[in-house]
Protein backbone atom coordinates (compact mmCIF):
# COMPACT_ATOMS: atom_id res chain seq x y z
CA UNK A 1 0.00 0.00 0.00
CA UNK A 2 1.42 3.26 -0.67
CA UNK A 3 -0.63 4.66 2.04
CA UNK A 4 -3.48 6.55 3.59
CA UNK A 5 -5.10 9.56 4.51
CA UNK A 6 -9.03 10.59 6.19
CA UNK A 7 -10.77 12.76 3.63
CA UNK A 8 -14.55 14.31 3.21
CA UNK A 9 -15.88 13.14 -0.25
CA UNK A 10 -16.46 16.23 -2.47
CA UNK A 11 -17.78 15.76 -6.08
CA UNK A 12 -17.51 12.88 -8.62
CA UNK A 13 -17.23 14.49 -12.16
CA UNK A 14 -17.21 13.35 -15.53
CA UNK A 15 -14.45 14.46 -17.80
CA UNK A 16 -14.42 15.28 -21.70
CA UNK A 17 -13.27 11.62 -22.44
CA UNK A 18 -15.90 10.41 -20.41
CA UNK A 19 -13.47 9.20 -17.32
CA UNK A 20 -14.61 10.04 -13.47
CA UNK A 21 -12.98 12.21 -11.68
CA UNK A 22 -13.56 11.66 -8.23
CA UNK A 23 -12.29 14.28 -5.55
CA UNK A 24 -11.68 14.78 -2.12
CA UNK A 25 -11.06 17.22 0.51
CA UNK A 26 -8.36 16.70 3.27
CA UNK A 27 -7.70 19.25 5.89
CA UNK A 28 -5.44 19.58 9.11
CA UNK A 29 -2.94 17.04 10.11
CA UNK A 30 -3.80 14.84 7.27
CA UNK A 31 -2.99 17.21 4.55
CA UNK A 32 0.58 16.09 4.87
CA UNK A 33 -0.36 12.46 4.45
CA UNK A 34 -2.10 13.16 2.02
CA UNK A 35 0.45 14.39 0.12
CA UNK A 36 2.30 11.68 0.96
CA UNK A 37 -0.40 8.90 -1.39
CA UNK A 38 -0.13 11.98 -4.11
CA UNK A 39 3.83 11.92 -4.26
CA UNK A 40 3.69 7.83 -3.91
CA UNK A 41 1.18 8.08 -6.95
CA UNK A 42 3.26 10.34 -8.53
CA UNK A 43 6.42 8.40 -8.52
CA UNK A 44 4.65 4.60 -9.23
CA UNK A 45 2.81 6.85 -12.57
CA UNK A 46 6.73 7.76 -13.46
CA UNK A 47 7.54 4.23 -13.19
CA UNK A 48 4.71 3.29 -15.77
CA UNK A 49 2.67 1.82 -13.10
CA UNK A 50 -0.69 3.51 -14.23
CA UNK A 51 -3.18 1.92 -12.45
CA UNK A 52 -3.48 1.99 -8.86
CA UNK A 53 -6.15 0.03 -6.79
CA UNK A 54 -8.23 2.70 -4.55
CA UNK A 55 -10.32 1.93 -1.87
CA UNK A 56 -12.81 3.91 -0.07
CA UNK A 57 -13.88 3.08 3.51
CA UNK A 58 -16.02 5.11 6.64
CA UNK A 59 -13.40 6.00 9.24
CA UNK A 60 -14.26 5.11 12.53
CA UNK A 61 -12.77 7.57 15.39
CA UNK A 62 -10.43 5.45 17.04
CA UNK A 63 -11.37 3.25 20.25
CA UNK A 64 -11.76 4.97 23.53
CA UNK A 65 -8.73 4.07 25.11
CA UNK A 66 -10.51 5.63 28.80
CA UNK A 67 -12.23 1.87 28.32
CA UNK A 68 -10.11 -0.26 27.07
CA UNK A 69 -7.29 1.57 29.97
CA UNK A 70 -9.74 1.04 32.49
CA UNK A 71 -10.74 -2.77 31.09
CA UNK A 72 -6.83 -3.36 31.61
CA UNK A 73 -6.85 -1.88 35.25
CA UNK A 74 -9.92 -3.33 36.40
CA UNK A 75 -8.26 -7.13 35.12
CA UNK A 76 -5.02 -6.43 36.97
CA UNK A 77 -6.70 -5.31 40.16
CA UNK A 78 -8.86 -8.81 39.97
CA UNK A 79 -5.47 -10.90 38.72
CA UNK A 80 -3.95 -9.63 42.29
CA UNK A 81 -7.05 -10.87 43.95
CA UNK A 82 -7.40 -14.18 42.75
CA UNK A 83 -3.65 -15.03 42.44
CA UNK A 84 -3.69 -14.95 38.28
CA UNK A 85 -2.44 -12.67 35.68
CA UNK A 86 -4.28 -9.81 34.01
CA UNK A 87 -3.61 -11.50 30.57
CA UNK A 88 -4.97 -14.94 31.73
CA UNK A 89 -7.87 -12.62 33.62
CA UNK A 90 -8.55 -11.13 29.73
CA UNK A 91 -8.69 -14.46 28.02
CA UNK A 92 -11.33 -15.47 30.48
CA UNK A 93 -13.78 -12.36 29.82
CA UNK A 94 -12.57 -12.73 26.00
CA UNK A 95 -14.01 -16.87 25.83
CA UNK A 96 -16.43 -15.93 28.35
CA UNK A 97 -17.84 -13.23 25.71
CA UNK A 98 -18.63 -15.21 22.79
CA UNK A 99 -17.25 -13.30 20.23
CA UNK A 100 -16.16 -15.46 17.81
CA UNK A 101 -15.66 -17.16 14.40
CA UNK A 102 -16.82 -20.81 13.88
CA UNK A 103 -14.64 -22.68 11.23
CA UNK A 104 -13.60 -25.77 10.30
CA UNK A 105 -10.31 -26.55 8.58
CA UNK A 106 -7.74 -29.59 8.04
CA UNK A 107 -6.46 -30.98 11.41
CA UNK A 108 -2.74 -30.65 9.96
CA UNK A 109 -3.36 -26.55 9.66
CA UNK A 110 -4.27 -26.12 13.02
CA UNK A 111 -1.19 -24.99 14.57
CA UNK A 112 -0.23 -22.38 12.14
CA UNK A 113 -4.14 -21.14 11.71
CA UNK A 114 -3.45 -21.02 15.89
CA UNK A 115 -0.50 -19.06 15.34
CA UNK A 116 -1.14 -16.69 12.93
CA UNK A 117 -4.37 -16.01 14.21
CA UNK A 118 -3.46 -15.33 18.04
CA UNK A 119 -0.45 -12.89 16.19
CA UNK A 120 -3.14 -10.44 15.99
CA UNK A 121 -3.36 -9.83 19.90
CA UNK A 122 -3.89 -10.96 23.41
CA UNK A 123 -7.62 -11.62 22.93
CA UNK A 124 -7.45 -13.58 19.89
CA UNK A 125 -7.60 -17.49 21.00
CA UNK A 126 -8.59 -20.44 19.15
CA UNK A 127 -10.75 -23.32 20.84
CA UNK A 128 -10.58 -26.92 19.31
CA UNK A 129 -14.73 -27.69 19.60
CA UNK A 130 -15.82 -31.43 19.23
CA UNK A 131 -18.13 -31.84 16.30
CA UNK A 132 -17.19 -32.25 13.03
CA UNK A 133 -18.06 -34.36 10.72
CA UNK A 134 -15.53 -34.37 7.99
CA UNK A 135 -12.35 -36.84 8.89
CA UNK A 136 -8.92 -35.38 9.31
CA UNK A 137 -10.78 -31.75 10.05
CA UNK A 138 -11.53 -29.66 13.21
CA UNK A 139 -13.98 -27.56 14.12
CA UNK A 140 -12.72 -24.64 15.86
CA UNK A 141 -13.87 -21.26 17.64
CA UNK A 142 -11.78 -18.35 16.78
CA UNK A 143 -12.40 -15.57 19.33
CA UNK A 144 -11.45 -12.06 18.10
CA UNK A 145 -9.90 -9.57 20.99
CA UNK A 146 -12.03 -6.97 22.35
CA UNK A 147 -10.31 -3.96 20.63
CA UNK A 148 -12.87 -5.27 17.69
CA UNK A 149 -16.12 -4.99 19.84
CA UNK A 150 -18.89 -2.87 18.85
CA UNK A 151 -20.34 -0.99 21.41
CA UNK A 152 -22.53 -3.41 22.47
CA UNK A 153 -20.14 -6.14 22.74
CA UNK A 154 -18.27 -4.09 24.56
CA UNK A 155 -20.67 -2.63 27.05
CA UNK A 156 -21.34 -7.13 27.92
CA UNK A 157 -17.82 -7.11 28.49
CA UNK A 158 -17.19 -3.74 30.57
CA UNK A 159 -20.34 -5.10 32.54
CA UNK A 160 -19.47 -8.21 33.26
CA UNK A 161 -15.49 -7.13 34.75
CA UNK A 162 -17.44 -4.28 36.75
CA UNK A 163 -19.91 -6.89 38.43
CA UNK A 164 -16.82 -9.46 39.19
CA UNK A 165 -14.33 -6.86 40.28
CA UNK A 166 -17.76 -5.35 42.88
CA UNK A 167 -17.76 -9.09 44.23
CA UNK A 168 -14.28 -8.91 44.81
CA UNK A 169 -14.35 -5.75 46.46
CA UNK A 170 -12.63 -3.66 44.08
CA UNK A 171 -13.65 -0.59 43.88
CA UNK A 172 -14.89 0.47 40.39
CA UNK A 173 -15.90 4.27 38.83
CA UNK A 174 -19.63 5.26 39.49
CA UNK A 175 -22.35 3.73 37.11
CA UNK A 176 -22.44 7.20 35.20
CA UNK A 177 -18.50 7.01 34.52
CA UNK A 178 -18.53 3.86 33.49
CA UNK A 179 -21.57 4.24 31.14
CA UNK A 180 -19.86 7.12 29.69
CA UNK A 181 -17.09 5.19 28.84
CA UNK A 182 -19.07 2.42 27.13
CA UNK A 183 -20.99 4.96 24.93
CA UNK A 184 -17.99 6.66 23.65
CA UNK A 185 -16.37 3.33 22.76
CA UNK A 186 -15.43 2.23 19.19
CA UNK A 187 -13.83 -0.76 17.96
CA UNK A 188 -10.94 -0.68 15.84
CA UNK A 189 -10.93 -0.96 12.55
CA UNK A 190 -9.79 -4.73 11.94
Amino acid sequence: MLGSFIGKYKDCLTDERGAVVVSFTVEGSERYAARQCAAAAQTALASGKERLKIEVNIDKPKRSLNANNYLWQLCDKIAAKVGSSKLDIYRGYVLEQGVFEAMEINAAAVKLFSEVWGARGDGWLVEIMDGTERDGYVLLHAYKGSSTYDKEQMARLIDSVVTDAKELEIETRTPEEIELMKQRWEGSRL
